[in-house]
């Protein structure tokens, strides 16, 4: 699973123990305290947009949600990554996406089942450019002894 799925699957499992966020109360309930955890998971829900969704086809909309962040904003928010989190080209597309470092890709390599076979993938699909990313990114991993290469086979030490 990729840092964007695990946190795309973080955000949405948290909306099972967040109300929605009220603007009037009755009683002793301080209204501030009632909306932080909604709060909180939309700047939470910025960051991540922030990282991974500009260019998404509903990037524009979740902008306008998080710069308005009227009273419906959270539902609205919550049924947006639930539409992503549905998106299986979109999800395709960020597993596709070479790492932006060294430490990004060991941290990948550490998460999937067969660190080779993404290899070979993320080979076959890179272009020359990002080709030769991948192999400095790989050298620097084994000078650093962050990884070992055996006969095929890759290795990873943990971080």
């Amino acid at each position: 699973m990729t840092d964007f799925e695990t946190q795309l699957k973080e955000l949405l499992e948290r909306t099972k123990n967040i109300k929605s966020p009220i603007n009037a109360t009755f009683g002793e309930t301080n209204i501030n305290e009632y909306n932080k955890p909604s709060e909180v998971w939309m700047n939470d829900v910025q960051i991540f947009y922030e990282n991974y969704l500009k260019d998404y086809a509903l990037g524009e909309r979740i902008k306008s949600l998080l710069l308005h962040r009227g009273l419906g904003a959270y539902s609205n928010l919550v049924s947006c990554l639930e539409s992503i989190s549905k998106d299986s080209n979109f999800i395709n597309k960020k597993k596709q996406a070479i790492p932006k470092n060294s430490m990004d890709l060991l941290r990948q390599l550490l998460g999937e089942d067969n660190p080779v076979e993404y290899m070979r993938y993320l080979f076959k699909e890179s272009d020359n450019k990002s080709d030769s990313r991948l192999r400095a990114m790989m050298r620097d991993l084994k000078e650093k002894d962050y990884i070992i290469t055996f006969h095929g086979q890759i290795m990873c030490h943990t971080l």
